[in-house]
Formats: structure tokens, sequence, C-alpha cells
């Protein structure tokens, strides 16, 4: 009997200290749902992820709430992402399968403060400015940008907005500096009411897709050339206009194999010691912030 109270008065705990999960400018929220657009270089479509209330995890650290998607417009069939999310005040948790969970935002951060993620090693990020947007309904939101310290300065930075989170990779913050291909907030609804538009997507139209992905508004670089494509020791780059360059190259788990700066001309790169599979290929010019993004195949 006496733990069966103690696990009730636990429970209540729990409970009282997420009231924020359903009220106020929370992440964790069932009131939310984000339209994220992908693209790996093969057209993944729009899809919409929300948190459910039903389905729940109740743990000493606090509950846990999965993260469901679906390309479904009526929300019928749906997507477990096997992920869960839980939040004390204005800090974000993921829960990994080990038990074991990490900081995943904290929009309490200030300039000059840093959050740092596992992903491929320690990943550190600094917030270098805090301000504030206005929502659709007038309602204004903190927004902090943030970058990476070993970086320069014009490298492309990103955008959290509090209870929305970031502008790309919204699940996955550390992956907008790391990860191959895009993943970009379109737009964000709260009690299925639009309230935000990214600003890469100001004129989107929300609507789910599944199987293509208008990626028309995204900067594009041009003038990039890969050789050969299906590469045994080396691959080539070859920059065509002026200007600095970030190139970098990722397996297919996403995880960064090389990174390199490079100029106009010819580049080449060392596959010796990559294992056989596809790769793909991020060129970033560092003036404007467009992207290229290709595939090689070592054999």
């Amino acid at each position: 009997m006496k733990k069966s109270i103690t696990l009730g008065y636990l429970i209540l705990i729990i409970l009282l200290s997420n009231v924020n999960i359903v009220f106020g400018q929370s992440f964790v929220n069932f009131n939310n749902r984000w339209h994220v657009g992908s693209d790996f270089g093969t057209s993944v479509g729009v899809a919409a992820y929300f948190f459910k209330p039903t389905d729940s995890l109740v743990t000493e650290k606090g509950i846990y709430y999965q993260l469901y998607s679906t390309f479904d417009t009526t929300f019928t069939e749906l997507y477990s992402t096997d992920t869960w999310y839980r939040q004390e005040g204005s800090k974000v948790y993921q829960r990994y399968p080990n038990g074991e969970d990490e900081l995943f935002y904290d929009f309490d951060l200030l300039v000059g403060d840093t959050i740092t993620y596992t992903y491929s090693g320690d990943i550190e990020f600094v917030v270098v400015a805090v301000d504030s947007i206005e929502l659709i309904n007038g309602t204004k939101r903190k927004r902090l940008t943030l970058s990476q310290p070993y970086l320069p300065s014009d490298y492309p930075r990103v955008n959290w907005i509090e209870g929305i989170g970031s502008e790309s990779w919204t699940f996955h913050p550390y992956g907008v500096f790391f990860t191959a291909g895009f993943e970009f907030l379109e737009c964000y609804y709260e009690k299925n009411t639009v309230l935000y538009k990214t600003s890469l997507f100001p004129t989107s139209s929300c609507n789910l897709e599944r199987g293509t992905v208008n990626t028309n508004n995204l900067p594009t670089l041009q003038g990039i050339k890969i050789y050969p494509t299906i590469a045994y020791h080396e691959i080539q780059i070859e920059i065509q206009d002026n200007g600095e360059y970030l190139c970098q190259v990722f397996d297919m788990n996403g995880k960064e194999v090389h990174r390199q700066f490079i100029t106009l001309g010819w580049t080449t790169f060392s596959l010796e010691h990559a294992a056989a599979g596809m790769y793909f290929v991020r060129v970033v010019d560092l003036e404007n912030h467009s992207t290229f993004v290709g595939k090689v195949i070592k054999q």
C-alpha cells in the first residue's frame, strides 16, 4: 500500500512539473504540429509531426511523449518515429533506447551560452544572438541564433524559436551542420491554425505531400562538378566561381567522414580508406549560403 501511495505521489509530482506541456509556449505540446519537408537527393515529401497525449512513458525523470508523423491529410495513417521527448521548463530532452536522454533544446540560453550534442563525438553550438519574432496571430516568440565556434562567422547559422524549435532539422537540431540532405520546417500549427511559416518558404501552402517536395525556394549552388561519381580511390570536385566553400562528405548514416575548405578550381579527395558504399557530398558557398548536394559511390 505504501509503495502504491509513493508511486501515486511521484506521478502527481511529474504531472504537475510538466503542466507547461499542455499550456504555454512548449515544444512538447499536444496542440503543436510541424510540417517538415525533406530532400536527401531522393524527394520524400512534406510530412506532419505531432505528439499524441495517449502515448506516454512515465519514468523517474519525467513523462516522455512519442513523436508521430504522417503524409495523410486525414491523419488516420500514422507512423511512429520511435523517438520520445520530455520537457522540463525551457529544456527539451530526447530519450534513447538505453534509457538515457540528451538535452536537445534549452530556450533559456543567453548570448555566449553553449549546448553540446554527442552526435559523432561532441558537437558544440554557441548562442550568438537572442531576439524575438512575431507569429501570424500577432503574438511574439523568443528566437535564438546559434553557430559553431570553429566555423567562419559568415557560415550559415541556425534559428531556434521558443516552442517551435529549429527551422532546420527541427527534431535533430545537430543535423543542420553535419548531415547530408535537407530537413526544413515549412509551417508550424497550434490547435490546427498555422502560426508560423519559415523564412525559407514564406508563401508555402503548408500542404502535406508524399513522394515530392518543392525545394525551388532553397538556395541551390550552381557550377559544381564531381568526377567520377563511381570511384575507387579518389574523387575530384570542381568549383567554377570565385569564393570560399566548405565541402563535406557523409556516409549513408549521416556521419561526416571528410571536411575541407576549398576555392576555385579542382580539388581532390581521397577515398582510399573509406568503406565501399554510397556517400553524399555537400558543398556550401560561405558567402551566400547556397548549397549543392551530390552523390558518389565508392567501389
